[in-house]
């Protein structure tokens, strides 16, 4: 109960400052938190860990999505992952400098340290 305490402890405070909800808790999170994994929202990964999860994550399902709608037959094999990679690359520079610059606006810290919902 912990981490759904402290996701909507978070919630609380991206609408109090003004956040879309949607841009700082990705729909692939909330659905690996309804499959039970407990992992932080993105504004609390550190660099490293935010760049290889958006890049895996980015550069996997487009590489597959565009294997199957445009590329097929029209490029080798290796061409294709070579794109996928660099793609999942740029993406995932991309939204790690985000979360990074978004979570120093907020002053947040670890997830460790965030404090779960207190009742009022």
């Amino acid at each position: 109960m912990m981490h759904q305490d402290k996701v909507a402890s978070f919630e609380q405070l991206l609408r109090e400052r003004g956040y879309w909800l949607s841009n700082a808790i990705p729909p692939a999170y909330r659905f690996m938190w309804l499959l039970g994994i407990e992992t932080p929202p993105p504004y609390f990964l550190s660099f490293p860990v935010g760049f290889l999860t958006a890049g895996t994550m980015f550069g996997t399902f487009w590489g597959v999505f565009m294997w199957f709608f445009a590329w097929s037959g029209r490029m080798p094999v290796q061409a294709a992952v070579g794109l996928s990679l660099l793609a999942g690359v740029f993406v995932g520079l991309f939204m790690a400098t985000f979360w990074r610059y978004q979570a120093k606006k907020l002053g947040l810290s670890t997830w460790e340290a965030f404090p779960p919902l207190v009742e009022r």
